[in-house]
């Protein structure tokens, strides 16, 4: 299992993945991260980014948001999610 420790989704989209089976991505203090609109929109898809960084789409990806307040989230990140 690879885990990675970021500060915002952009950089865990694009920084830590290896190809392993089995991802960790933890977002430390998400609360007070700026990320685009598109990042949001590839984090709700990522078993592309998955299969983008990694080779097979396949497998298991644990994300966990750290925040401190859950209302300082962006609110993508807080409502349902997106269909498409």
């Amino acid at each position: 299992m690879l885990s990675c420790l970021v500060t915002d989704i952009t950089n865990a989209l694009e920084n830590g993945w290896e190809k392993e089976s089995v991802q960790e991505i933890v977002v430390e203090d998400l609360t007070l991260a700026e990320d685009p609109q598109e990042a949001y929109q590839r984090f709700f898809r990522i078993g592309h980014v998955t299969e983008e960084k990694t080779g097979p789409r396949n497998g298991l990806v644990v994300t966990v948001l750290v925040v401190h307040r859950f209302y300082a989230l962006p609110k993508e990140l807080r409502a349902e999610f997106p269909h498409s």
